[in-house]
């Protein structure tokens, strides 16, 4: 995962303009390319092949199934398997086990957690180790974000696989990132790692006139008055400053200075 964070970092200072979802991911890998980064995953191969190792390196799950509604799951799965030298069709037929999907149904017959659940059996099925996510759990109940976040969980255990993801569900990047960028009309407004970003910031509740405004990084305008997001360790020692999680770090900054 350190090449795709410092990637983000280098966008992050540049300036680079993105839109959220398949638009960032397009980007991203494309300055992925050509910073080649990609050789962490294809060790060996020549530049020729890149393409075709790049993409047996990566698993894609877009949040569900959008094409061929009237074709039946094993229809689909037996034209995905032929792009793939590297299909594991034993694997397959575990997460299809695991996730009770049922081959003989048709793509409009599931619903939208098995469609999700569907395309991660075939991004798991060729030994991918990057998948690329968006938006995966928009739409579904808890349980199953959980149960697919936890196929996630599991996935990245092997320090050779990593995961991008893009969400506005908070609470699902949390659990399972250990980096947390946030995208903004257009702009990366923060990449750092999950753990340090609630460690590095606070939020200082009434006045700011004592500290730098270069420390105040956003702000939340109510009728109770005015809450700053600040960087600890911009402002004086011993100030009382409030806890901050993710979610509030992605409210204040979107919020004008």
């Amino acid at each position: 995962m350190a090449a795709q964070y410092e990637l983000l970092k280098e966008l992050l200072n540049s300036g680079t303009k993105l839109s959220f979802g398949q638009d960032f991911f397009f980007k991203f890998y494309q300055a992925f390319l050509l910073k080649d980064r990609w050789m962490q995953y294809i060790n060996g191969v020549g530049t020729t092949l890149l393409v075709t190792a790049l993409a047996l390196a990566l698993g894609v799950v877009l949040g569900g199934i959008d094409f061929y509604p009237k074709k039946k799951i094993k229809t689909i799965t037996d034209v995905t398997r032929r792009f793939y030298n590297n299909w594991d069709e034993e694997k397959y037929r575990h997460y299809l086990e695991l996730f009770h999907i049922d081959e003989s149904k048709r793509v409009d017959q599931l619903s939208s957690g098995m469609k999700v659940k569907y395309m991660i059996a075939l991004a798991l099925s060729h030994n991918a180790r990057l998948l690329i996510l968006d938006e995966p759990t928009s739409g579904l109940d808890p349980v199953v974000r959980d149960e697919i976040l936890t196929i996630f969980a599991d996935f990245t255990r092997d320090e050779e696989h990593a995961v991008l993801i893009s969400s506005h569900i908070v609470s699902d990047l949390e659990k399972i990132c250990d980096y947390i960028a946030f995208l903004h009309k257009g702009r990366l407004l923060l990449c750092e790692e999950k753990d340090r970003l609630t460690e590095a910031y606070g939020i200082l509740r009434g006045g700011a006139e004592d500290i730098d405004p270069a420390a105040v990084c956003g702000r939340h305008t109510t009728p109770y008055g005015t809450e700053y997001l600040v960087r600890r360790s911009a402002v004086p020692a011993g100030m009382a400053l409030g806890q901050v999680n993710i979610e509030d770090l992605f409210v204040f900054m979107a919020k004008e200075v």
